[in-house]
């Protein structure tokens, strides 16, 4: 049936061809019937997808014939088409393809002729190519759809062109729903000229079903609803080519063939415009909202990202007519909002730091951020002002709060400074390196430079109560000293064979334990339950059962970097340059849970909560990982090499320190409390820094 249909188009075609002389009275006349309709046709001829999807600018521009002829040069080398006849003919060339892109040629070059007959016989030229293409290659839709516009637009042939178009129409389905869509507006655009308005309904309905998300299908079809009667589906078709495309917004008031509904059309278009203010107003207050959060000084904006805001915000300011407020729209959702999002998931400030490697610690009461580098920055949470910068005559090595946040240690190669938080005023100086706040703060246990000997103070008069002796000088020294997380043990080591424990208060001795690896490189850590006692050195990491004193196996470690879980339950460790998450159910029951995947990690810290890990690595990126799913939940990057990070006590922030000089705070801790509505989230900022200290 289709091969006879075929054939008898093509003798059509051949004998219009043949029998072809001067036809601009005809032409004429099927241009006069279509009136202004054929102003409107060249939205129908978008032969491809991404010019549908332009910004067409002005009525003058949607109404050009000329436009048209400009996009179906266009179809022929788009991707979409190219693609789907690639599955029609197979991968290798064809003389078929010879054959339509030199009809494509001769059609153009008729376009393109300023006089009528050179028009005509470039045309009649095209069709004969066409059909030659069509002997090769019977089911090129592409070929039906030239051969229809040429028919229709140029010979004013709708019969002939019905034909080419239905023929299309049925080609295309299989490889491209897109190019039968389009096959059947062009239908629609025949039934119409021949005033067959049922026929135009059903063509442009079953363009609609293969393209719904193509704005002028809908269109022409609402004008079609529209003519045969049904209001109520106009209404629908009209609003969903608008809201697809603004560009339509205009259209329908000029459109003759929507003068007759001028009520209904101009019903719909105002309350379309009515939803886009409302949309407008939601929008505009979440700019306004943003500029006022993002002006804090905790959530800083660069210039350029504080201008991209004020140039949306200046856009909503200046639009005025249905299409400029889309177009604003639609600045704020492709550049203004994925950006607020970011920053509000993300929000951070950059603090500014002496060089050197920087160490990062928050106090216990959450109300401050220290840094070291060369000196000590102490920083106000919330107003990141900067409130003291304590220094010794070298650089600093170690730092430390008291429990109750009331002191702060540091100390440098030869010296070791007690500060009076607040007033930062210096307390004492002692010849310390290595020291240790007791739980309760009432202690600080040290080890003396000019000796073997460990000292503990009172830290009510900073009078020292207590002097441990038994270490013994060794050359290669590795002085550690730490209190037990109950206060009734006190661990400490200086040189590289033996850990001594001291009952606290009485300072006896209560067990010395030897050491495997006599390294002298490494942390000494109690576990947060108070289980066990550990020895974080290279190579290996030894771990002893508080109580017993007994050693359990050790755990493979080639850097003395390792944290316990605020409960206990979990050790993360490095080995060979991985992240090795270790669980831990009893005194023999160590395994390893998971082995995260961030390489070059330097340092880690769980959450206070226990309920987050952040690493930081040589990679210039901070990740965090939920513990127990052990996912990756956010990563941070930096400009700088990470080898510190701290999580604030309340969860709200996570510091990082940088090889040279970068010190970057987050707002962690709002991914719990922000739903990812926008505007709510800028309210919940908006309260959060109410309460901040005023910088």
């Amino acid at each position: 049936m289709r091969h006879r249909l075929r054939q008898e188009l093509e003798q059509d075609l051949r004998e219009i061809v043949r029998g072809q002389r001067k036809q601009t009275e005809t032409v004429k006349r099927g241009f006069a019937e279509l009136g202004v309709q054929i102003r409107n046709l060249q939205d129908a001829i978008v032969w491809s997808t991404r010019v549908v999807a332009d910004t067409l600018g002005s009525l003058e521009r949607t109404m050009s014939w000329r436009f048209a002829q400009v996009i179906w040069q266009q179809e022929q080398t788009n991707q979409l088409l190219q693609d789907a006849l690639k599955k029609l003919r197979g991968l290798r060339p064809t003389k078929a393809e010879e054959l339509r892109e030199k009809g494509n040629e001769y059609f153009r070059n008729g376009l393109n002729t300023r006089h009528t007959e050179d028009r005509e016989r470039w045309m009649n030229f095209a069709i004969e190519s066409y059909l030659k293409a069509l002997n090769k290659s019977p089911t090129d839709f592409s070929i039906f759809h030239s051969l229809g516009v040429i028919q229709f637009f140029e010979k004013g042939n709708s019969e002939v062109a019905l034909k080419c178009f239905r023929e299309a129409a049925g080609l295309a389905k299989p490889y491209s729903p897109r190019h039968a869509a389009i096959a059947w507006l062009y239908l629609g655009y025949v039934y119409r000229n021949r005033n067959e308005l049922e026929e135009a309904y059903q063509a442009t309905l079953e363009a609609v079903d293969l393209q719904p998300d193509w704005a002028e299908a809908h269109y022409q079809h609402a004008v079609h609803c529209a003519l045969t009667g049904r209001m109520d589906e106009m209404r629908q078709h009209l609003v969903e080519a608008i809201r697809l495309n603004e560009d339509y917004f205009p259209k329908p008031g000029v459109d003759p063939d929507l003068l007759p509904f001028h009520q209904e059309v101009r019903d719909v278009l105002e309350k379309e415009m009515e939803r886009v203010q409302r949309e407008v107003e939601k929008e505009k207050n979440i700019l306004s909202r943003a500029l006022k959060v993002f002006s804090n000084p905790v959530f800083p904006l660069l210039p350029e990202e504080h201008q991209l805001l004020q140039s949306v915000s200046d856009a909503f300011r200046q639009a005025t007519s249905y299409v400029a407020l889309r177009q604003a729209l639609s600045q704020h959702q492709i550049k203004a909002l994925p950006f607020i999002r970011k920053k509000i998931q993300n929000p951070s400030v950059t603090l500014s730091q002496d060089e050197g490697e920087i160490e990062v610690s928050f106090s216990p009461d959450g109300k401050f951020l220290v840094t070291k580098g060369v000196s000590v920055w102490v920083w106000e949470v919330g107003s990141w002002k900067e409130v003291a910068i304590l220094e010794h005559n070298h650089s600093v090595w170690a730092f430390s709060f008291s429990p109750d946040a009331k002191f702060l240690v540091t100390s440098s190669i030869f010296e070791a400074k007690v500060w009076g938080v607040g007033s930062w005023n210096e307390i004492a100086t002692f010849n310390w390196h290595k020291f240790s706040f007791s739980p309760d703060g009432k202690f600080l246990a040290s080890v003396d430079r000019g000796s073997d000997t460990v000292k503990v103070l009172e830290t009510e008069n900073w009078k020292e109560i207590a002097a441990l002796r038994g270490h013994g000088e060794i050359a290669q020294r590795a002085e550690e000293v730490v209190f037990s997380p109950d206060g009734k043990f006190l661990a400490s080591t200086i040189g590289n064979k033996s850990v001594k424990v001291w009952e606290v208060g009485s300072w006896m001795e209560v067990a010395t334990i030897y050491k495997a690896w006599g390294n002298p490189i490494g942390n000494l850590i109690f576990s947060p339950d108070g289980k066990y006692l550990v020895w974080d050195s290279l190579k290996i990491m030894e771990v002893w059962e508080v109580g017993s004193w007994k050693q359990l196996p050790g755990l493979s470690n080639t850097q003395p970097v390792s944290v316990f879980s605020p409960d206990g339950k979990f050790l993360a460790v490095l080995e060979e340059g991985d992240m090795v998450i270790w669980e831990i159910k009893s005194v023999r029951s160590w395994k390893v849970a998971v082995t995260l995947e961030h390489k070059d990690v330097n340092v880690f810290v769980f959450s206070p909560d226990g309920k987050f890990l952040a690493s930081g690595s040589a990679d210039k990126t901070v990740k965090v990982w939920e513990v127990g799913s052990w996912r990756e939940i956010a990563t941070f990057s930096l400009e700088d090499e990470v080898l510190s990070v701290a999580f604030s006590p309340d969860g709200k922030f996570l510091a990082s320190g940088g090889e040279l000089g970068e010190v970057k705070v987050w707002g962690w801790g709002f991914q719990d409390s922000l739903i990812g509505e926008v505007l709510q989230d800028l309210e919940v900022l908006e309260r959060w820094l109410e309460r901040l200290p005023t910088p």
